[in-house]
């Protein structure tokens, strides 16, 4: 069983920009079946030794930015469409991911949004 709360806000700083902090905290038990690689009874029932499925704590936290101009950032000429198509806005995550188990990353994501021709 697990709890999560996350909270983002937006902040505009232009016409065209926009800049949201993140902050994720999840917290989980542990699996009733879970022990760590080769601590397991031959008697027991059920067992794994995911780590994914003990007991921790998790934070994330980072900022994005997004950019959305009116017309949309490009035209574009893909292949099977439209000279309509238009890249709409542009979005980039950059967060910091923790664990308490020791699992640290850093997670860099993009959003790309398009707009298609109408039928």
């Amino acid at each position: 069983m697990g709890s999560t709360v996350e909270l983002e806000g937006p902040f505009k700083i232009g016409p065209f920009f926009s800049v949201y902090p993140f902050y994720r905290y999840r917290t989980k038990t542990a699996a009733d079946c879970f022990a760590a690689f080769k601590a397991h009874s031959v008697s027991d029932e059920y067992f794994t030794s995911d780590y994914n499925l003990p007991a921790f704590n998790s934070h994330k936290a980072g900022l994005g930015v997004c950019y959305s101009p009116l017309f949309g950032v490009a035209r574009l000429g893909l292949p099977f469409t439209s000279s309509s198509t238009r890249l709409k806005s542009v979005d980039i995550r950059v967060g910091q991911y923790e664990r308490s188990d020791g699992l640290a990353t850093t997670i860099i994501s993009t959003n790309l949004r398009f707009t298609l021709p109408e039928a």
